[in-house]
């Protein structure tokens, strides 16, 4: 049967983070398009940047497919799709933990990084590391193979209005506490600068050519 707890988080939290993630994004382009991007620190340092926010970024990016192909299609246990999912997830999450590890001591370390940090760098690379660090004991642990069915009829049931959430209620409570997480990450996402992360600029290809000339003083 489920829980309080569990039906907060599969059942009422899921929403929540939905409608803050379109909102929120909808209302900072409408209201503030000016602080879409983000505030770079590549010039305060560059070697330990360069060597984990590649990785860091694609490797998210295979995580993103691997949950959505996952959870979406719910791949049965013996699929060979599962076991390439498994892989690519394991590989990108050793990849992506140990990119934010490092790009959150780069923060602390280094004091002209650290001077232009603000609390929201620390609390996305925080965040994201305890959800890769409990991603990955789930893997290590259980498994995801028997998962996906599940998580995909909730998935499915949350866009229809009608999540089912009994199943749920015999996970783990670190399945549960990486879901909840990821959700709070989810909402969390359009009031950083990660916000810049899903936007594409599509203008650029078809605004007007910038003309840029050389000055040049003559001295008498």
């Amino acid at each position: 049967m489920a829980s309080l707890i569990d039906t907060f988080i599969y059942g009422f939290f899921v929403y929540i983070a939905l409608i803050l993630f379109v909102a929120g994004l909808a209302y900072r382009w409408v209201r503030n398009r000016f602080s879409w991007t983000a505030m770079s620190s590549e010039l305060m340092e560059m070697r330990v940047l360069g060597a984990t926010s590649v990785p860091l970024h694609y490797a998210i990016i295979v995580l993103l497919i691997v949950h959505i192909g996952g959870v979406a299609t719910g791949f049965g246990v013996s699929s060979l799709k599962l076991m390439s999912l498994w892989v690519a997830g394991a590989v990108a999450g050793i990849i992506a933990i140990y990119g934010a590890f490092v790009a959150l001591i780069r923060r602390i370390i280094f004091p002209s990084v650290r001077s232009m940090s603000k609390a929201e760098d620390y609390i996305i690379l925080i965040l994201l590391i305890l959800i890769l660090a409990l991603g990955l004991y789930q893997y290590a642990a259980v498994g995801v193979g028997g998962l996906y069915p599940i998580l995909a009829r909730w998935f499915k049931g949350v866009f229809i209005g009608s999540p089912n959430i009994e199943p749920l209620a015999y996970l783990p409570w670190w399945i549960k506490l990486h879901t909840f997480l990821a959700m709070l990450f989810v909402a969390y996402w359009p009031f950083t600068k990660l916000a810049g992360m899903i936007s594409y600029p599509i203008t650029y290809i078809t605004r007007k050519y910038q003309v840029i000339r050389l000055q040049r003083r003559m001295y008498k």
